[in-house]
């Protein structure tokens, strides 16, 4: 076995795994952090660190240990982890890198995580905004409804001859009466005679147009 081989297939490992995934930290020449998260989000992610064993890839193995994660659920951290310890021991002893493939799959995993929480959003936003919809809605109803009973009492108010207007006094009436006389150049000794109205039902009249 070729240590130095394998030595080196680490290394172009590592240096290529550097530019494929934007979070890696280097720990030594056979020990990486790697911050796997959906693409252009932070909403979840999972750190693994992975050690080589010194024939990796030839005879050894990648040894892979789930550090810390957020916004994934438990047990999909444990299905996580199950994916990993699955697919590195079907790739165990072919004799070529296999870090890429499984971290690969835990991406993909971790991304429909991320999708299905961005659903969630956008139903909660949805629903949210059709409360409001229907909370405008309830309201145009409830001022057109004002509206016609206010229309209907109107126009019971004029069915049944109710004005609107200043109460008819004995001393707005006198006051008026005198206003209308002197207006109107009128003569009381006759035109009481001709006018066919009295002053109360001439003075009543007039509010009521005014009206």
């Amino acid at each position: 076995m070729d240590l130095e081989f394998c030595a080196e297939e680490q290394a172009m490992e590592m240096e290529a795994l550097s530019h494929i995934f934007e979070k890696m930290d280097t720990i030594s020449p056979t020990e990486f952090m790697l911050h796997i998260s959906p693409p252009e989000s932070e909403a979840c992610f999972i750190k693994v660190r992975i050690v080589y064993e010194p024939a990796y890839p030839a005879e050894g193995d990648a040894i892979f240990t789930v550090e810390g994660h957020k916004g994934v659920p438990p047990d999909v951290v444990t299905q996580l982890k199950e994916l990993i310890a699955t697919r590195a021991g079907e790739f165990s002893g072919m004799g070529t890198p296999y870090v890429f493939d499984v971290m690969q799959e835990v991406t993909d995993t971790i991304g429909s995580i991320a999708g299905l929480n961005s659903a969630s959003a956008y139903d909660e936003m949805m629903m949210a905004e059709r409360d409001a919809a229907a909370g405008e809605a309830e309201e145009e109803i409830a001022e057109a409804a004002e509206k016609v009973l206010r229309d209907e009492n109107a126009a019971d108010d004029d069915e049944h001859g109710i004005m609107g207007g200043e109460p008819v006094t004995e001393e707005n009436f006198k006051t008026w009466w005198a206003a209308f006389i002197v207006e109107n150049n009128i003569n009381t000794a006759i035109e009481p005679e001709h006018t066919g109205l009295t002053g109360r039902q001439i003075f009543e009249k007039g509010e009521a147009e005014e009206a």
